[in-house]
């Protein structure tokens, strides 16, 4: 299953309109931090609760941060 993120900020600058992450069924954002080069995401569900960490220029992950249950 995947969760689909669309930003709604337009940017000359390239940065990401739509991102689509792989995570489990039963998954959903939390919460969503900007900053001008990275979005941090925090998970909840599908599994144990996590923070993920998007370069906003590029689209990829670059960071993945899990809670052990």
């Amino acid at each position: 299953m995947g969760v689909l993120l669309v930003s709604r900020m337009s940017s000359p600058s390239g940065t990401i309109a739509s991102l689509t992450l792989d995570e489990p069924p039963g998954t959903s954002i939390a919460e969503v931090s900007a900053a001008p080069d990275r979005l941090v995401l925090r998970l909840v569900g599908g599994g144990p609760d996590r923070t993920v960490l998007v370069d906003t220029r590029t689209g990829r992950v670059i960071g993945r941060y899990g809670l052990a249950r």
